[in-house]
C-alpha cells in the first residue's frame, strides 16, 4: 500500500530549449528560464496510437520528441512490467511503430519514463540496475537504441529488505540540449527486491 513517498531533485549541469509545432502537436518550451526550462505548457494529441490489430494500448508517461515526430511511452502491464513503445506522426496522425529494442524491455523489471534531447540521445528508467537510469541513441531509421549503458551519475538503487524499502530513481528528463538530466529520488514499498507501491 501507499506508505509515503520522498523526492529530491538533482540537476546536472546546464541547458536550453526550443520551440516547434508540427501538425497537430505543439512541444512549447522556453529558454527564458535561466535553467532552459520554461513553464508547463498544453500540448494536445490527436489519434493516440493503438496496438497491433487495433487492439487498445496503454500510453502512460508519454514523451513527445523535441521535433514533434516521436511520441515514446511505456504500456504499462503491471506494477513490475512496463515496456517502452513508440509511434510516430504521419500526415497529422500517430502511427504505432512498436516496442523500442534492442534489448530494452525486460518482461521481469519496469522500462519506462522516456525522455531525449535534440540529439536523440535517449534516457528511461530500467528497474534492473543499480542505477535505475539507461542512456542510449535512438535511431528514428530503426526504432533502435545503439550505445546503451547504465547512466552512473546518480545514486545507486538501496534496498532495505529488513525495513521493506526501495530507494530509487524515477522521473528522469533530459533537457533538451543534453546538458542536464532531472530526475526524483524516490522510497517504494519493496516486495522482495522489486518496486512495490510508492
Amino acid at each position: 500500500m501507499i506508505l509515503k513517498f520522498s523526492v529530491r531533485t538533482f540537476l546536472f549541469l546546464f541547458l536550453g530549449i526550443m520551440s516547434a509545432t508540427v501538425g497537430n502537436v505543439m512541444v512549447a518550451e522556453s529558454i527564458a528560464s535561466p535553467r532552459g526550462f520554461g513553464n508547463p505548457q498544453a500540448v494536445k494529441i490527436v489519434g493516440l496510437p493503438q496496438g497491433a490489430g487495433g487492439t487498445a494500448l496503454s500510453t502512460e508517461e508519454p514523451f513527445i520528441s523535441r521535433d514533434g515526430r516521436y511520441l515514446f511511452f511505456n504500456s504499462s502491464q503491471n506494477d513490475n512490467n512496463k515496456d517502452l513503445h513508440y509511434a510516430e506522426l504521419i500526415q497529422n496522425q500517430w502511427v504505432y511503430r512498436g516496442p523500442i529494442g534492442p534489448n530494452v524491455n525486460s518482461p521481469k523489471e519496469v522500462e519506462g519514463n522516456p525522455s531525449m534531447d535534440r540529439r536523440y540521445n535517449f534516457f528511461y528508467v530500467d528497474s534492473g540496475i543499480k542505477p535505475m537510469i539507461r542512456v542510449g541513441r535512438f535511431s528514428s531509421d530503426t526504432g533502435t537504441l545503439s550505445d546503451l549503458r547504465h547512466f552512473d551519475a546518480v545514486p545507486q538503487k538501496q534496498v532495505k529488505l529488513f525495513a521493506q524499502k526501495l530507494h530509487g530513481n524515477m522521473g528522469v528528463e533530459a533537457s533538451a540540449e543534453g546538458h542536464a538530466v532531472y530526475f526524483c529520488r524516490a522510497t517504494w514499498r519493496s516486495k522482495g527486491t522489486k518496486l512495490g507501491k510508492l
